[in-house]
């Protein structure tokens, strides 16, 4: 089980940063 929600914690994190790196991207294009 601890496992399985620090696997989970990982992936929401590798998203959400590459959110953000894609949000910073696009402003600073604009």
């Amino acid at each position: 089980m601890e496992r399985k929600n620090f696997l989970l914690h990982y992936e929401t994190d590798s998203q959400n940063c590459g959110f953000l790196l894609l949000l910073m991207l696009t402003n600073s294009r604009a």
